[in-house]
């Protein structure tokens, strides 16, 4: 809302009235009070990946969001904040901050722009989205969030990897070994597989012996548990994303 109020009467540059509103967001992602800081990181998500908004992703990365998002996630030690032990113990007892997990969710949004996919990958952020998805104490919800931030930054995109160079390649193929290695992709694919497990036993309850009706309701459940799942979509999604890597396919 803020970033459509702002509109810029020209285009030929970034509007300084959303370039002001993105630096206050950033601000007030470190805010020692927890909800103006949930608030802030929210908004700074709903701007990276809604297409209608004014701010553009450098835009907030350059206003410093990007920034404090990453330092928000790992617990802002700084500002008074958990610090990145603390908020790591609480990640692995599912007691995450909201928070800190609305800062992750924003730097997922945030990752889908090659512009600032880079640092974010190499921020170091990674342990704590492993840390939420691998916690079986995670709440479907958290995990849902992890998931969809760890999948977010797996792959560079095409265009900037050919001009970028070896070393930013292996940065990335470095990261998408840490997932196979503390078994991120491992829980996404268990998510996946846990639905349709799930409408096969369901089909499977059913004496009706129509095939053409049997594959109906597998469809069907399948796509009612997708669209109800907010865990199972990212695992989806995730799974649609990791398959570019054959390591991940093996896996």
């Amino acid at each position: 809302f803020v970033f459509m109020a702002a509109r810029s009467k020209t285009s030929g540059g970034p509007n300084p009235a959303v370039t002001a509103v993105l630096a206050k967001l950033a601000e007030a992602v470190l805010s020692s009070e927890a909800s103006q800081a949930t608030a802030a990181s929210r908004a700074i998500r709903d701007a990276a990946s809604s297409s209608s908004s004014m701010a553009t992703t450098q835009q907030i990365a350059e206003a410093g969001c990007v920034d404090a998002l990453i330092t928000a996630a790992h617990g802002n030690a700084e500002g008074g904040g958990l610090g990145l032990e603390r908020t790591l113990l609480c990640a692995i007892a599912g007691k995450l901050p909201e928070h800190t997990l609305a800062a992750i969710d924003a730097l997922a949004a945030c990752a889908t722009s090659p512009i600032v996919r880079g640092a974010i990958a190499g921020s170091g952020i990674l342990g704590m989205i492993s840390a939420v998805v691998l916690s079986p104490n995670s709440p479907p919800g958290d995990r849902a969030v992890g998931i969809r931030a760890a999948a977010s930054m797996a792959f560079d995109d095409d265009d900037v990897a050919a001009a970028a160079g070896e070393e930013r390649a292996r940065e990335f193929q470095q990261l998408r070994q840490q997932l196979l290695s503390t078994n991120v992709c491992g829980v996404v694919a268990r998510h996946v597989g846990e639905m349709w497990d799930g409408s096969a036993a369901l089909l499977m309850s059913d004496d009706d012996d129509d095939d053409d009706d049997d594959l109906e309701k597998l469809l069907a459940a399948a796509q009612a548990e997708v669209a109800q799942d907010t865990l199972i979509r990212a695992a989806c999604e995730a799974v649609r994303i990791f398959s570019r890597d054959p390591s991940f396919v093996e896996k």
